[in-house]
């Protein structure tokens, strides 16, 4: 159970104290507080339209997705309308998945990304955004001079690569996410 979930329960316990529970606390709303996790991770899974070469696959993304999901993780996908396709893509094979395109506009991308637990994203200009936030940020990258010379900054940042960002698999991505969130 997180600090957050605890600090929860306590403030309904103390509420209880205080109010009737059967007037305002049902056991459904201490459920939820204690079985319904708010961590949220956000996924930037598109590119520029020059940029497809440096794009994870979608279905990886959203086999991701649903190992998080099962975790009890809200996953919010981020971009803008280029991207629009590569997210539904992954809410097809992830229904869990929410669209956050709406909500991840660069003037509130970064407080969208300062909310969550963990940010997971292919190399593109908001990775480097979600690294200022010095939250853990998964970036995939092609292994090659331009990534090696210009990558997101951020005490967290933990560096995927290969010399083919499509060939990084999925099980890597899923044992960082257990080294991170343990």
């Amino acid at each position: 159970m997180t600090v957050k979930k605890i600090l929860f329960t306590a403030s309904f316990v103390l509420m209880s104290l205080v109010f009737k529970a059967d007037d305002h606390i049902k056991k459904d709303d201490i459920d939820k507080v204690l079985f319904t996790s708010s961590n949220k991770v956000i996924f930037i899974p598109g590119t520029s339209k020059s940029g497809e070469y440096k794009k994870w696959p979608s279905n990886k993304y959203a086999q991701v997705a649903k190992y998080l999901a099962s975790r009890n993780y809200e996953i919010y996908l981020t971009g803008s309308d280029l991207d629009i396709n590569t997210i539904n893509e992954i809410i097809k094979l992830c229904p869990d998945s929410k669209n956050k395109i709406n909500e991840s506009k660069i003037e509130d991308f970064y407080q969208l990304c300062m909310s969550s637990e963990l940010i997971l994203t292919n190399d593109t200009g908001p990775a480097h955004i979600a690294g200022l936030t010095n939250k853990n940020v998964i970036w995939l990258a092609n292994d090659n001079e331009i990534s090696r010379s210009c990558y997101p900054l951020g005490n967290n940042l933990h560096k995927i690569t290969a010399s083919n960002v499509k060939n990084i698999s999925v099980n890597t991505i899923i044992n960082k996410i257990e080294q991170i969130l343990k």
